[in-house]
């Protein structure tokens, strides 16, 4: 009787060990394996050292490219944000997470570099307050261009930043607690920054922070190629365009 107890308890550790392990392993895979060697050089950075809420910064700097390998951009930003290279968008959309689960994205850039020297450009936006979707962290930008084990570029104070001047940042205009903060875009006020820089960019300020990061655990959607539309009527500023087929709803 007493080997057989012992037998059960022995079997009873080792079932529990496993479950242990499962639960561990299935965790990690939800959310997306832990990658320590990223961002080896890269530092958390931001327009100035208190972002105050609803702030929308624009980050600027160049970096050079003579090889042929894929190019992967890795970055993370509190709160959201969209990429340029050369001027062209790259891709944009944060994953939803929390400061002590950040989530970074790796996007294939290649397609998007020249030979010799390349321009690129985050515009990043600071919520600042929580919602059903956001929890508050500190304002940041965290991003690396990597060619195999070549680092082309990485976020630090070399990177110039600026308080954009196309997005108004401050108004606090809360929509509803599912969706957080409504923002404004004044297109007047482009100076085509993403492809050649501006006027009162400065270095941006290095952050103390580290946070626990992890790849995206579920694929970006994919932008579709755009479809051409004919003008068939203008009314002052209200405009009808013809897609062909229907393109959205029922």
């Amino acid at each position: 009787r007493k080997t057989l107890a012992m037998r059960e308890s022995f079997l009873l550790v080792n079932l529990a060990k496993r479950k242990e392990k499962w639960y561990n392993t299935g965790r990690e895979k939800r959310r997306g394996k832990k990658k320590m060697s990223v961002f080896e050089n890269a530092k958390w950075i931001w327009q100035n050292s208190e972002a105050k809420k609803d702030e929308h910064a624009e980050f600027f700097t160049r970096f050079t490219y003579d090889g042929d390998d894929k190019v992967l951009l890795r970055i993370s930003v509190d709160s959201d944000y969209g990429v340029y290279i050369n001027g062209k968008m790259v891709s944009h959309g944060q994953y939803g997470d929390f400061p002590h689960y950040k989530i970074y994205d790796e996007i294939d850039v290649t397609k998007y570099l020249r030979k010799g020297e390349n321009v690129f450009a985050v515009q990043a936006w600071y919520f600042g307050a929580n919602s059903s979707t956001y929890i508050v962290g500190k304002a940041g930008v965290l991003f690396e261009i990597v060619s195999g084990n070549e680092t082309l570029l990485s976020s630090d104070k070399n990177v110039l930043s600026r308080l954009s001047k196309t997005y108004l940042s401050y108004r606090e205009k809360w929509i509803t607690m599912q969706m957080g903060y409504s923002y404004t875009y004044d297109a007047t006020k482009e100076d085509n920054w993403t492809a050649q820089g501006g006027e009162d960019f400065a270095p941006s300020i290095e952050l103390a922070q580290s946070l626990p990061l992890y790849i995206r655990p579920i694929a970006r959607l994919t932008t579709d190629n755009g479809v051409k539309g004919v003008l068939i009527k203008r009314e002052g500023n209200r405009y009808l365009y013809d897609f062909g087929k229907e393109i959205v709803g029922g």
